[in-house]
C-alpha cells in the first residue's frame, strides 16, 4: 500500500497508516479513504477462546491529527460486558488524551488486547459459546431434598408490582428504549 503524503495533512498521520497497514496486514481495513476512516479488527489471541468475533476499532484521522486534534474512534465489542466495555473505553480514553502530538492507534490496539488478557484471566468464565448441561427436574428434587432448604426466587411480576412503592418518582414515567450492541464512540 503506497499512500501519498498528500492525501493526510500530517506525515506522521500519513507514517501511521503506512505502519498499520504493514503490521495489521489482514487485520487493516481503508473504509473511506477522502475522510481517512480506517478499520483494525482485533482478535483475541488466547488459547482459550473459541470466539471468533473480532473487537472492532474504527477511527478517523482528524484535520491536525496526531499534532493539535486527538483520534476520533468508536469501539465495537458486542460479545463483552457493559462494564467491561466501560472500563476498556476509560483505558482508551486516557491513552488518547495523554497522547496528543503522537500518532495512537498502535497504541489502542496493544491497549485492547492486553485488556482482553487481563479480561480473560480474572474471569472466571470462557468468553466462547458454550452448552450448559440443563438439569432434570428430578435431579434438582433429589438436590433440593438433599439440601432440605427451598429457596424460592420471586416473580418478575412482583417486583414490578412493587417498583411504583420503591421508586415512586418512576410511576408515571415511560420506560427508556433500550439498544444492543451500540458501538462506543467518543464523537
Amino acid at each position: 500500500m503506497n499512500l501519498l503524503a498528500s492525501q493526510l495533512c500530517d506525515p506522521a498521520a500519513a507514517e501511521e497508516v503506512e505502519a498499520l497497514s504493514l503490521i495489521y496486514e489482514k487485520e487493516f481495513s481503508i473504509l473511506e479513504p477522502d475522510n481517512r476512516v480506517y478499520e483494525i479488527r482485533i482478535c483475541p489471541k488466547l488459547d482459550n477462546i473459541t470466539n471468533k468475533e473480532p473487537i472492532v476499532l474504527k477511527f478517523q484521522q482528524v484535520a491536525g491529527y496526531p499534532s493539535t486534534n486527538p483520534l476520533k474512534y468508536e469501539l465495537f465489542a458486542p460479545w463483552l460486558c457493559c462494564s467491561a466495555v466501560n472500563e476498556l473505553e476509560k483505558q482508551l480514553e486516557l491513552v488518547v488524551a495523554s497522547s496528543l502530538g503522537s500518532p495512537v492507534v498502535h497504541m489502542l490496539v496493544e491497549t485492547i488486547e492486553s485488556f482482553i488478557c487481563a479480561f480473560m484471566s480474572s474471569s472466571s468464565g470462557n468468553l466462547s459459546m458454550h452448552e450448559v448441561e440443563t438439569p432434570s427436574l428430578q435431579s434438582t428434587l433429589e438436590k433440593d431434598e438433599q439440601l432440605g432448604t427451598v429457596v424460592s426466587v420471586p416473580s418478575v411480576r412482583s417486583h414490578l408490582d412493587i417498583s411504583p412503592r420503591i421508586l415512586p418518582f418512576a410511576s408515571n414515567s415511560t420506560a427508556p428504549e433500550i439498544y444492543h450492541c451500540e458501538p462506543l464512540s467518543n464523537y
